[in-house]
């Protein structure tokens, strides 16, 4: 569809994320459906003509390391609360690089001890990778238990 940095201003420190373009492309869509000169049947045509294969084809991201995490430790220790003395993601760093974008650093402990770090450009991300880490070590056989 073309949406790229040229069609979008990103503020200080922001870097494009897919979730930026997704909020684009939607207030697009809906532009153009609020159209009086038949916008609607223009959408159906985006819809049918552009994005069809696409939209039949999209399977969504299924992985979710800080839940399978939650889980493992929910079924080891029986209990279904897992409070931060079981699992805490400890931000390590927010560091910004000379185009203004931010690398967080974030770092997993289970029962206390570290298990896993991870980064990313935002702290959700990098607990993400924090879990991936610690489910990596984890599925290595260096169980916290």
């Amino acid at each position: 569809m073309g949406i790229q940095d040229p069609l979008i201003r990103l503020g200080n420190g922001q870097s494009l994320e897919d979730s930026i373009i997704a909020d684009v492309f939607e207030a697009l869509i809906a532009a153009i459906y609020l159209d009086p000169n038949n916008g609607i049947a223009k959408v159906h045509a985006i819809v049918r003509e552009q994005l069809a294969e696409d939209i039949q084809a999209f399977q969504p991201e299924q992985e979710n390391p800080k839940g399978e995490l939650q889980t493992y430790i929910q079924q080891h220790l029986r209990t279904s609360q897992v409070s931060t003395a079981h699992l805490d993601y400890v931000l390590l760093s927010d560091t910004m690089d000379a185009n203004n974008r931010h690398t967080f650093t974030v770092e997993v402990k289970i029962l206390g001890c570290p298990r896993g770090r991870g980064q990313g450009s935002n702290k959700g991300s990098a607990e993400q990778a924090a879990a991936r880490a610690a489910l990596g070590e984890i599925s290595q056989g260096n169980s916290p238990f």
